[in-house]
């Protein structure tokens, strides 16, 4: 396979009812990457360049993100989410992908396993849920409630200080404010509309009572300390997935896979590779 290392704007491949942004590095087996509630592509980076060694990275804006359109309409789903996702491997010509989600990413992801297993690979679940319980979908209110209305630094700082450990904003007070302030300066923003319609995709998905279905190996990560995502959902979703693997940061947040950033690439790219020799 050839190698790619360039961005790719969807516009000349409409994707279902959207034009979506998608961005392509390495080469190998095709490993589609599904970022969070109000993040992008460019999220990615700090694990993309260790996979691109050994594969062929597809990232993308979810609808409403990035560089994607947002259309409007007061509610995406995850399965909107998941059919871009369809319509864009096709339009790339991919039959079957490894498939890694971040939080809503996550969540897009079992959709893709449950109504599209044969597009399956092989899944990592990455601080997701099956169902959001009434702690977390208030946590998503607060959030949907103040985008917007706050002022940008403000919610920024809110943001940080829910999706950061508690340990984590104890001893790394200066990598929170210089990854805030790279927040601030990047000039790609989200429309408030758009993060609220994000947020009612994660509070109303719910595949609890459908995760039987999922046939693919799976590899589930967690955050012991994750104020969105307890250890009873992490547990709910791993008990749902038969024969899946999970492994938990102890004292990790909702995003453990930046706090322990080295061992998390390890620990993914170990199952990815574990995947290809199968």
């Amino acid at each position: 396979m050839m190698e790619r290392s360039r961005e790719k704007n969807m516009t000349d491949q409409k994707t279902g009812k959207i034009c979506l942004h998608v961005e392509e590095s390495g080469r190998g087996e095709p490993l589609i990457l599904l970022m969070g509630l109000g993040a992008y592509a460019r999220k990615w980076e700090p694990h993309r360049e260790v996979y691109e060694k050994e594969f062929w990275c597809i990232s993308m804006d979810n609808r409403g993100s990035g560089r994607s359109e947002a259309p409007r309409m007061e509610e995406y789903t995850t399965e909107m989410m998941a059919e871009d996702t369809i319509e864009t491997m096709d339009a790339l010509g991919i039959a079957s992908a490894h498939i890694h989600g971040i939080s809503m990413g996550g969540a897009i992801a079992q959709v893709l396993a449950v109504k599209w297993p044969q597009r399956v690979k092989s899944l990592i679940l990455t601080s997701t849920f099956s169902e959001a319980d009434i702690y977390f979908k208030q946590g998503l209110k607060i959030l949907s409630d103040n985008v917007g209305k706050m002022e940008g630094t403000a919610f920024a700082e809110l943001c940080n200080y829910m999706i950061y450990s508690r340990k984590y904003h104890n001893e790394h007070k200066k990598e929170i404010e210089a990854a805030q302030k790279q927040d601030e300066e990047d000039p790609i923003k989200m429309s408030p509309y758009a993060y609220r319609a994000q947020c009612r995709a994660c509070r109303n998905h719910n595949l609890t009572g459908e995760l039987h279905k999922i046939n693919a190996p799976t590899l589930i990560t967690a955050g012991d300390a994750d104020l969105f995502v307890s250890p009873s959902l992490t547990e709910k979703l791993h008990k749902g997935i038969k024969n899946s693997k999970l492994y938990l940061c102890r004292e990790g947040g909702h995003v453990h896979h930046w706090e322990e950033l080295e061992q998390f690439n390890k620990v993914t790219m170990e199952f990815l590779r574990e995947q290809k020799k199968s």
